[in-house]
Parts: C-alpha cells; structure tokens; sequence
C-alpha cells in the first residue's frame, strides 16, 4: 500500500526525522491545526499511533508509555486551551526526565495577539515543563526549510539529552489537506555523541580542522591535536585569536578577505569545528566542497556556523583527538605543506600599501616582541591586522564574543595586570578608543601596557571595501559618526595621554611612522606605558583594502600556477573560472 504524506515542509521534516531519530510512539488528540501531521504519520505504517480526546489525560498517557518503553513518545494537538492542558502531565515528565516531545498546531504567528479565534501565546511556559521550545518558521524557502530541519533535529536530540526530559515543537500549518507526497525528503540528520557512546567512522574522508576563538590551549591539546594532524592528513585553520600557534597552523584571515575558494581545500568534504565565534569574516567561503561538519564541544550544543553540521561530540577536545589518533600511523603532512607553500605566496606578494590600517599592521605585526600579547580592536582593524601572521609565541584577542566595540580598551588593561612582566599591545580606532576612554586614566595602567590608536576620523568600517553603504552622502555624520575627539586633532589624544602618564608617539605619513614605531615596538619594557597615535586618511584606508583584494588576486594565479606546474593551470582555472 502506497503511503501519501501531507506536502507541507515542516510535516514533511518533521515525520522525515523522527523515523531517522527512531521516534515512533503518538499520542493524538483531535483538532484541525495539526491534521497534516497526523494524517501523515497516520498513513505510515512506522508509526505506533494512540488517540486521546482529552489533553490532559493524552499527556499522562505519553508519560506511562515512555516510562515503561523507555522509548521518546510524540503527543500532538491543536492551539487554544486544548494545548494549555498538557502542562500538568509536562510538569511531571519534567521532574522524572520522561522524553515526551509535544507538538502544538497553529494557524500563523502573526495572528497572536489580535483577537483571532483560538489563537493563543505559546512562547513561553513555565519553567519547570520543558527543556526546550522551537518555533518552526513559516517555509518560504530553501533556507527556511534547512532551518526548519535544524531546528527539529535540535529538539529531537534534546529529548535524550544529559538524562532526557520533555521538549515542545511549534509546528505553523496553512491548512491545505494536500496528502499527494509519495516519499519523504531526505534531510540532514544530526546526532549527537560521547566518550560512552560507539563513535563513528572517520576513515576515508578528507579532513581539516577550524578553530574559532578558543581559551588557552593546554599542553595535552596541542599535542593531542597535532597527533589527529599527523594521523588523518590535516591542519587547523583558525584566525590570529583562536589561540593554537603550532605548527599546524593556517591563518584562514591571510587570504579570507580576497573572497576565493583555495584550490587546496578542494577535496576536503569533512570539517573538525572547535571553539566559538570567529574574527574570520570569510571562513565559510574556504570550504567549497564541504559536505558535513563535526561540532566538538564539552557543551555538547548544535552550533551550525557553515550550514553542514551532521555530529556533535558532547566531549574535551583532547579526548576527541586522541580518540582518532593513531600513534603508530606514519605521519602524513603534504596538506599542511601545500596550505604553508600558499600561505608563503601570500605574505610574500609585494604590495604598496598607502599609510593606513592595512600598512601599520604590515610592519608591526611580524615584529612584535617575543612572547607578548596582543588585543585587537574590532571592525576595521580587526579585519586589517589579522591579514598578517604575529610571532608564535604572541597570544592574540579579540572581543569576538559578540563583536562589541564597547570593552575593547578595559579588556587589554584588564589583561596587563596578570603578568606585568609581558607587553601588552592594543590596537583600537578611534571610535572603539573613545567608547571606553576613561580606562587609560585607571591608576592599575602599569608600564607593559603600549596602544596603537588608528584616527581615521570614524568607522571606517562603512567605508571600506565592499560595504553596502560604501559612498553614500550621509554616511560620515551619523554612520561612520566622524568628527569625534574633535576630529582628527594633533593635540587631543596626545595631551589626554601624556596627562595620563603615558609616553606619546605619533605619525601622521610612512615617513613618521618609520622614525617611531621601532620605540614602540621594543622588548625592554619602558618607564612609562606608551601611545602611538596614526592619523589615517579614509581614502587611503580604502585603497589598502581593495589593494588586499585585487593585488593578491592576481599574484596568487601566477603563483600556484607555478607552484603546481602543468596542474597548475587547470586547478587556477576552476579556481577563478578564467
């Protein structure tokens, strides 16, 4: 017999992934809003269905299946009061760790709260009756629908989750009583693993490893880490502040901002993803042919940053490592050596940066004293410093939390205190620096502090390369909020700084900026804290970056098609498509 589901999305994801989840006890109460849902798995003969007309009693139900199953069990209703009934048997569940996953109907967000009939607010329940809430989007979509799939899987996998419990899905119909759809689609499944659990195969995929921001990598990660590399071919992407500085590493912000896909990352289909945000503002582009993605994190929470995530490994880094680890593999590192031949074109392309961001970072960065730290402000210098490699043993940062501007200043003094026998570099633009000024005047700012202040008269964010509202009249005054610290004045910054007791540089052309950035960057720790004050154009600003972009293009097609001989060519031309 022929089995016809509804040709709703959301019903159809949601059928798709409880089979694959292995979900397949249902305790239904009549309604109108979720009749595609029932229908459904009504016309599936996987299903174990059970009906119930009062709510209430059809919760208490689920609650004696899934006790004495030990199986998850579906109940399902319609929105108004009928759903409010559920919430004692919820309670229950929720105290005995019971995995009933309730599935509410209802005809359209947008009528909440204005007087349609049995139409109710469930956007929030009492605490203690679910673990988790999803609203499923509307689907208008491919997008949509991958969202919508994401989110059921979330729910799903809760339901088991640090001992199980109850969870709620919100599931929007349009109503059309269509059941023509012969197949289910085949959707991503998400599962979730630990240390006690068989974990899956790795064997035969094409690996790489992306390490967003991290805290400070232990001994045993690094090694640990290095060791899966060696085992499976690999190497650890990351930007300047995802704290790993191995021999492992590529610095994916080198060549992020000229917006192509590496010819070198063609072949890699699985992704190791660690740590959290990332100061790369292009890492999704690098992985062209990426087909799944594996989140390791002890929080063991679905974080799909690139939009293929297939496993979460509920587990330390270091135990993830170790576990696929071979220690009496042969070491394999010609990925790693073709990413650094790359690398290597990169830094070493020629570029005539006007003064600015991109050219103070230029200089700077690769000389920065052995062993000390650097604080990078957001937006615009963010993007300009992390285009160049530090020394390994300097520790980057960054507020990428959530990308404030607002603690950028009081996070680096904040650092300084903990070792005052290291130099702490900062560099902030201006509007970054003014947020949180009163810090440089707190009397804990000790000698190994040093802050580069980038006066472009704005954010240069908005008026950089490829922004949207790049050109427009009105952006200077209220946008980019230019003429602060009375614009670009010599003499602010330098007064207020030196009142503060610290030693004043500044530069305002290539020429100034050679006769004092040497002091600024020396390894003896000074008398005084020091700043370095650059007066940048916009204009130059500007240039520099679309220079990051353009110029390395071009130096990069000539060099990899030297560097990979006759291959060379055609792997250019996939690359650029000329």
């Amino acid at each position: 017999m022929q089995t016809f589901y509804s040709l709703e999305t959301n019903v159809l994801n949601l059928v798709a992934l409880l089979k694959a989840h292995n979900i397949r006890k249902v305790v239904a109460s009549p309604g109108v809003t979720d009749v595609n849902f029932i229908v459904s798995m009504q016309n599936d003969p996987y299903f174990e269905l059970y009906s119930c007309i009062d709510e209430r009693s059809a919760a208490f139900m689920a609650c004696g299946l899934a006790a004495e199953s030990g199986e998850p069990v579906v109940i399902t209703c319609t929105e108004a009061t009928a759903s409010r009934n559920y919430f004692p048997a919820l309670t229950e569940a929720y105290h005995r760790k019971l995995p009933i996953l309730a599935v509410t109907g209802l005809h359209d967000y947008r009528f909440i709260g204005n007087l349609e009939p049995q139409v109710i607010d469930r956007s929030v329940s009492p605490n203690d009756t679910f673990k988790l809430k999803v609203h499923l989007p509307f689907i208008k979509d491919e997008k949509d629908a991958k969202y919508s799939a994401f989110l059921i899987n979330k729910a799903l996998l809760e339901l088991r989750h640090r001992g199980g419990g109850p969870v709620h899905i919100n599931l929007p119909s349009l109503l059309e009583m269509t059941f023509t759809q012969k197949d289910l689609p085949q959707i991503r499944i998400i599962n979730r693993y630990t240390l006690y659990d068989k974990l899956p195969n790795i064997e035969g995929k094409k690996v790489a490893v992306f390490c967003g921001v991290h805290s400070k990598w232990s001994n045993a990660l690094v090694l640990a880490a290095e060791s899966f590399c060696a085992t499976h071919n690999a190497a650890i992407w990351g930007c300047a502040a995802c704290g790993y500085n191995g021999k492992y590493k590529i610095l994916s912000t080198i060549v992020g901002l000229s917006r192509f896909k590496l010819e070198m990352n063609d072949d890699i289909d699985t992704l190791i993803h660690i740590g959290q945000e990332s100061g790369d503002y292009n890492v999704k582009k690098l992985f062209p042919s990426l087909k799944e993605v594996w989140r390791v994190d002890i929080d063991g929470e679905l974080r799909d940053l690139f939009g293929e995530l297939t496993k979460v490994f509920e587990m330390d880094e270091k135990n993830f490592f170790e576990h696929y680890s071979a220690s009496n593999k042969i070491s394999n590192d010609g990925y790693l050596q073709k990413c650094l031949d790359c690398i290597k074109i990169a830094e070493s392309t020629k570029i005539d940066y006007p003064f600015s961001n991109i050219y103070a970072a230029s200089k700077i960065a690769p000389q920065l004293p052995e062993n000390s730290v650097l604080h990078l402000g957001l937006s615009n210098t963010l993007r300009a410093w992390m285009l160049f490699s530090t020394p390994k043993s300097v520790y980057t940062y960054a507020n990428l939390g959530t990308r404030g501007i607002d603690g950028c200043v009081s996070t680096m003094i904040g650092a300084s205190q903990v070792y005052k026998d290291k130099i702490y570099f900062g560099v902030f633009g201006d509007l970054t620096f003014l947020y949180d000024l009163n810090v440089i005047g707190n009397r804990h700012v000790g000698n190994n502090v040093r802050i580069v202040l980038i006066n472009n008269d704005g954010g240069c964010l908005f008026r950089s390369w490829g922004h949207r509202v790049l050109g427009e009249e009105f952006l200077n005054k209220y946008i980019a909020a230019s003429g602060h610290l009375c614009g670009k004045s010599k003499t602010v910054a330098c007064h207020l700084s030196e009142d503060m007791g610290f030693e004043y540089l500044s530069a305002n052309d290539k020429e100034s900026f050679e006769l004092s950035y040497k002091r600024f960057i020396t390894s003896e720790l000074t008398d005084k804290p020091m700043f370095f004050e650059l007066f940048l154009n916009p204009e130059d600003e500007l240039k520099a970056f679309s220079l990051s972009n353009e110029v390395v293009m071009l130096e990069w097609k000539k060099s990899v098609k030297n560097l990979l001989g006759k291959q060379g060519t055609a792997a250019v031309k996939k690359m650029f498509g000329k």
